[in-house]
């Protein structure tokens, strides 16, 4: 099994806690392959300012040679990339995009690279924007035992300031994993934790610290995932400000998944701050 990559450290904690919590929208995801061309189409309605939008992604699988993707959104920019993930090595990635943003018609392109094995996981990617600015960024995971230690650099070369410098432990032990990382350091620490109590329940938690010249914030939430039946699924957290997030997933058909999450404000529950989302996926 292949070592994660630095990014994806802490990932089940983060799904416990993230995934699904989407509020103010009510979406609809549409993917349907046709031979080795894949397309997906995202629908979706704010439901504050009813404004629409529309994202879209196709790709196209040649077979030996890599896959081609197409990104487009209406608040995004139009990004094409070549994947030969596996080609070369079949422990060798390697990405190249180009991005553009019609609204300012900002360019953009992109290398990345990726090598993994079961004893480290090292990736590298050079983005340079079309006003000669070139942004760099690594990062490096190795593995012993159940023990991962990772760390993360970024750099500007139109400013010569390092923009990213980061470290993070993480141990698999049993049942639990726990991720401890420290983001710009010394200026944020953070620890995740994810319990598997049985095949129906997760647990998860994530507190993290910052500080700066003028003042220290902190932030603790804890959250469930619990299989109620096999086609229906909960998730809740709460957080250190009473936010109370909620959402269930419910496979109506093979290819049909409905989301249904809400928020309530329970530290100001007159507020009327309370949210709502809907998402309704359709596809494999």
């Amino acid at each position: 099994m292949s070592v994660p990559s630095f990014g994806d450290l802490g990932k089940k904690a983060r799904d416990v806690l993230r995934t699904g919590y989407t509020y103010d929208r009510a979406k609809v995801k549409f993917s349907k392959p046709f031979f080795d061309i894949g397309f997906e189409c995202d629908t979706y309605v704010d439901l504050k300012s009813f404004k629409l939008g529309i994202s879209g992604l196709t790709n196209y699988n040649i077979e030996k040679y890599g896959k081609f993707n197409v990104k487009l959104s209406t608040d995004g920019p139009v990004v094409i990339e070549y994947n030969c993930n596996g080609i070369i090595n079949e422990n060798v990635d390697i990405v190249a995009g180009y991005s553009i943003n019609l609204m300012d018609s900002f360019q953009s392109c992109k290398l990345a690279s990726k090598f993994h094995n079961s004893l480290l996981n090292t990736t590298f990617s050079l983005t340079k924007d079309f006003d000669r600015n070139v942004d760099l960024l690594g990062s490096l995971v190795l593995k012993s035992n159940n023990y991962l230690i990772g760390y993360q650099s970024g750099f500007d070369t139109n400013t010569s300031q390092i923009t990213k410098n980061n470290a993070a432990f993480a141990i698999n032990q049993n049942n639990l994993i726990l991720h401890l990382r420290c983001i710009q350091i010394p200026k944020e620490f953070g620890l995740s934790a994810f319990y598997t109590v049985n095949d129906k329940l997760n647990i998860a938690m994530d507190t993290k610290m910052a500080s700066n010249e003028e003042r220290s914030l902190w932030y603790l939430t804890a959250g469930f995932s619990y299989k109620l039946v096999d086609d229906c699924k909960l998730q809740m957290k709460i957080d250190k400000n009473l936010q109370l997030g909620s959402n269930m997933l419910f496979h109506l058909k093979d290819n049909l998944l409905l989301t249904i999450a809400c928020n309530l404000d329970l530290g100001n529950p007159k507020s009327g701050q309370h949210r709502i989302g809907l998402g309704l996926n359709i596809g494999p």
